[in-house]
């Protein structure tokens, strides 16, 4: 749930869907060639259910195509990229990156 919060703060800052926001910050200044998010499509997604007896709709957990979760392709040459830049320092802060740590 927490990474599916965090795509929701991402969205809602940036104004445009998580898939677009990997492209724009991350893959494009990056030169990644092979590194995407996936999109959302909403008429792929499956309710939550729960069996108490018989199968019911859980009403109050929505995972509706819960995106920023283990979503994003890449190769491991992009992936090598992204995790240089990481560490040092060209996509998040160096206090960033410490606290992360």
């Amino acid at each position: 749930s927490a990474y599916l919060l965090l795509r929701m703060i991402l969205e809602q800052r940036y104004g445009v869907d998580y898939q677009h926001i990997v492209e724009q910050q991350i893959a494009q200044p990056l030169g990644l060639q092979h590194f995407a998010a996936a999109p959302s499509h909403v008429d792929n997604t499956f309710k939550s259910h729960a069996y108490a007896g018989q199968w019911n709709e859980i009403k109050d957990i929505a995972y509706t195509n819960v995106i920023g979760v283990g979503d994003i392709a890449s190769t491991t040459h992009d992936l090598n990229v992204l995790i240089n830049a990481l560490f040092h320092n060209q996509l998040l802060r160096g206090e960033t990156v410490d606290q992360m740590m």
